[in-house]
C-alpha cells in the first residue's frame, strides 16, 4: 500500500525536466513542443497529454514527483463522474468539499470573474483535460496517516474533481468522462 507519509514531496525527478524559463516565447516559458522533445527520454511512455498537465505545468509543485516516470504505464479510461467521485481520493485524505461554494466560485457567480475554463468545459458536457490519477490498490496512506479506501489516487485535476462534485450536487446530468489512469509497473 503507498504511503504518503513517507513520500510526499520527495522527488526522484532530474532537473531537467523543469522547464526552461528564458523568455522564448511571450510568457518567458519555454512551449510545451520544445519542452516535449528535449525531456522525450525522461518521460518513459507517458502521453505527451500527461507530460504537458502533470509534469510540464507542475514540476516544481507536484506532491508525487516520487513517481519515477519511466515506471508507469497509462491507460486513458472513460468513467461516469459518480464512478469517478466513488474511486478517486486526493492526497490528503478525506478533505472536505463544499458543492454549494465550489458551484459559486467555479461558474463565477459573485465573483466578478466570470466562469473559470474547468467549469466551462464541463457546462458544455466535457472537461477540458482528462485528470490523471494512480492506481493504488487497497487505498493509500495520505500525509496525515489516514487510510483512504480508495483505489485511485488523484494526481491532476483537483479543480475538476471540485467542480464535477458540485455539478452532481447540483443534480446535473453528465455523460462518461476521460480519465488518464496511471499504474506503477
Amino acid at each position: 500500500m503507498l504511503d504518503l507519509r513517507l513520500l510526499i514531496r520527495k522527488s526522484v525527478w532530474p532537473k531537467e525536466l523543469e522547464r526552461v524559463e528564458n523568455g522564448r516565447d511571450a510568457w518567458g516559458v519555454e512551449p510545451f513542443d520544445v519542452w516535449r522533445e528535449r525531456t522525450r527520454g525522461l518521460t518513459g511512455d507517458l502521453p505527451d497529454e500527461v507530460c504537458e498537465q502533470w509534469v510540464y505545468r507542475h514540476f516544481s509543485h507536484s506532491p508525487v514527483a516520487f513517481l519515477e516516470l519511466h515506471c508507469l504505464s497509462c491507460e486513458e479510461v472513460m468513467w461516469s463522474p459518480e464512478q469517478f467521485l466513488a474511486r478517486v481520493g486526493t492526497i490528503y485524505g478525506n478533505e472536505p468539499m463544499d458543492p454549494v461554494h465550489d458551484l459559486a466560485i467555479y461558474s463565477g457567480n459573485g465573483t466578478g470573474r466570470g466562469k473559470l475554463p474547468t467549469a466551462k468545459a464541463l457546462d458544455e458536457g466535457a472537461w477540458d483535460y482528462a485528470p490523471i490519477v494512480l492506481y493504488t490498490p487497497g487505498g493509500f496512506i495520505c500525509p496525515r496517516g489516514e487510510h483512504i479506501r480508495k483505489d485511485y489516487l488523484l494526481i491532476e485535476g483537483h479543480s475538476r474533481h471540485r467542480y464535477l462534485n458540485a455539478l452532481i450536487y447540483d443534480g446535473k446530468r453528465l455523460g462518461d468522462q476521460r480519465v488518464f489512469v496511471l499504474t506503477m509497473l
